[in-house]
């Protein structure tokens, strides 16, 4: 059952809870927000396209501007610096990022901008040391979406919403990518935002689907919340308990949402479930 459903917003993505807040922003609109269950307050508006956020160790915010390539870090009074430029990296514009404990960030670069992304395998997911330098952690990709960290962080994973699968790396203390293993398959469900539980289960954003899963290493699904007719789109646990699933999702206006970005209409909508996040 839902719980609580928050309107008025365009393209909701990348939820993150942070210090006992909801983030989240609003792609087209270039809206960074914060969600207290009752009211949405606007950290930030940028002059761009927006999509993955992180948090630096000191608490300093990260956001992706998606198509000036870059990194911004953002200021108390919601003004922005840039933390790295990657205007040099081959891709049509950067989409979600995970920020690590450290202050590693791991950023997806994709080729080009159609209905399900790049077929031909040219995608990359970049990785940008705490002082904004980057290198490719890993290439011939085909649209790497959401992502996560777990085994103390020594692997990551990712979403590969045109293979509809998760697909894990090892990592080193240097942030080396070494793999791809296919952690799970998503079925007929279109894998976006990820978030990762205490048991070490994946809830997916199932994007057209309209249903967030909740998966485990292998591919059996173990809980499925339906949000049709929105798309779902990424999705986060946190909460009092850390037990309250987050889910950005969108009504979608014509297609592709990239033509038409302000026709959408999303929502920010929440459940409650048995296992809580994964420890930080």
């Amino acid at each position: 059952m839902i719980l609580s459903r928050a309107s008025g917003l365009c393209f909701p993505e990348s939820p993150r809870w942070h210090h006992d807040q909801l983030w989240f922003v609003d792609i087209f609109r270039g809206e960074v927000l914060t969600y207290d269950g009752d009211a949405l307050e606007r950290v930030a508006r940028i002059d761009d396209d927006i999509s993955g956020l992180g948090f630096m160790p000191d608490g300093t915010p990260l956001v992706v501007s998606m198509r000036k390539k870059q990194i911004l870090k953002l200021a108390g009074d919601g003004t922005t610096a840039v933390h790295a430029d990657l205007a040099e990296v081959e891709c049509s514009y950067l989409n979600d990022m995970l920020v690590d404990a450290d202050g590693w960030a791991f950023v997806d670069a994709i080729s080009r901008g159609e209905v399900g992304g790049a077929t031909d395998g040219s995608d990359q997911i970049i990785v940008v040391d705490p002082q904004g330098n980057w290198r490719v952690g890993a290439g011939q990709l085909r649209r790497p979406n959401g992502l996560v960290l777990c085994d103390q962080g020594r692997q990551l994973i990712h979403a590969s919403t045109t293979d509809k699968t998760l697909i894990s790396w090892q990592l080193t203390k240097e942030r080396e990518m070494f793999g791809p293993h296919k952690w799970a398959g998503t079925g007929e469900h279109t894998p976006d935002g990820i978030c990762l539980d205490a048991e070490g289960a994946i809830w997916v954003g199932g994007l057209a689907s309209g249903s967030f899963l909740r998966i485990l290493e292998g591919g059996e699904v173990t809980d499925e919340i339906s949000v049709a007719p929105h798309w779902a789109t990424a999705c986060v646990l946190g909460g009092p308990e850390l037990r309250t699933l987050f889910m950005t999702t969108a009504q979608p206006g014509r297609l592709p949402v990239q033509k038409y970005p302000l026709e959408n209409k999303g929502f920010l909508e929440s459940v409650e479930v048995a296992v809580p996040a994964a420890p930080i």
